[in-house]
């Protein structure tokens, strides 16, 4: 007997374990726990306020049912709506919710399903979200000025009727209902991209023929200046000219006067033009009295000027003023 104690208190131990098991449950704090009584709910706990271990009626008398409390989140597919003024758009939304009844909860399904009571508010989205984007123009969803977009009013919209359809008919909070894309449909796509290469177009055309305009407007401005610069020009070239004319005819007059200075100065001018290219001119210093300077230097040459030359004997025989 002493031989098996161990194996029947370890028996023991196990008996006892499963039977705490079988009255006996636990309620965390993220979970909803139902206890019912023959198919009855008897007793609730939600695990915020009443976690801890309970006691319960083992099989076939109670059962648990357990739900998870905190937030859920679904979003719903792609739907095509169209707005107030005829524009068509791809919605994307999305719905926070959370069993807050879990008996309302569990009587709205077949045995409380999860999938199914979501499935039901994704219905209840779509429809709502439909109804609701008819009410509105394009403008009051996308805009550039945020003053005249009306999302959250839209999405309060939206919300409203559904959290209060969700709470009295499946036991669920919504806690929020909110819009996460806008998109045009392919087709409609096509079809504004083309709008704007013509709207484009249109523009490019515009500006070309405000550009040409401008350049022919300038060209003649152009011209017109040109035309008065020239003229401008012409008068100055006369004036100019008859000056010259006048000048040239005093200029003959004064060399008239003086016909050998007149043909001097135009050697003078001849010979300055011939030189202007780097000439050379060999010239006799013993002709040219200014080129001593060259070959005595110039102080030999300037005490040689100063010396007065000798007087000349006068040859026999020649006579001599006197008086």
């Amino acid at each position: 007997m002493r031989k098996h104690m161990g194996m029947i208190v370890l028996a023991g131990i196990v008996v006892v374990l499963l039977l705490v098991v079988m009255v006996s449950f636990t309620t965390a704090t993220e979970e909803m726990v139902m206890v019912q009584t023959l198919g009855r709910t008897t007793r609730t706990f939600e695990g915020e306020t009443k976690a801890g271990l309970r006691m319960k009626w083992p099989l076939p008398f109670e059962r648990i049912v357990r739900y998870d409390a905190r937030l859920r989140v679904f979003e719903s597919t792609h739907q095509e709506l169209q707005t107030k003024d005829g524009h068509n758009f791809l919605v994307t939304t999305f719905c926070t919710w959370r069993i807050k009844d879990p008996q309302q909860f569990y009587r709205a399904t077949e045995q409380g399903r999860v999938e199914t009571v979501e499935q039901r508010l994704r219905d209840l989205l779509r429809k709502r979200q439909q109804d609701v984007i008819a009410q509105h123009n394009m403008d009051e969803l996308v805009n550039t000025d945020p003053e005249r977009m009306h999302l959250e009013q839209i999405e309060q919209e939206i919300y409203g009727p559904i959290a209060e359809q969700a709470m009295r008919d499946y036991g669920v909070d919504v806690a929020m209902v909110g819009i996460k894309s806008l998109a045009l449909p392919e087709r409609v796509s096509t079809t504004v991209i083309d709008s704007m290469k013509e709207e484009r177009s249109r523009v490019i055309k515009e500006y070309r023929a405000a550009g040409a305009a401008e350049a022919e407007a300038i060209r003649q401005r152009a011209r017109q200046a040109a035309q008065q610069i020239t003229a401008f020009a012409k008068r100055k070239a006369e004036t100019i000219r008859a000056e010259g004319d006048r000048k040239r005819s005093e200029f003959f007059e004064a060399l008239e006067t003086n016909r050998e200075l007149a043909i001097f100065l135009r050697r003078l001018e001849v010979l300055q033009a011939g030189l202007k290219d780097n000439a050379v001119i060999v010239f006799d210093g013993s002709m040219l009295k200014q080129f001593e300077w060259f070959r005595k230097g110039p102080g030999q040459a300037l005490m040689e000027e100063q010396t007065p030359a000798p007087a000349e004997e006068a040859p026999a025989g020649t006579p001599t003023d006197e008086r």
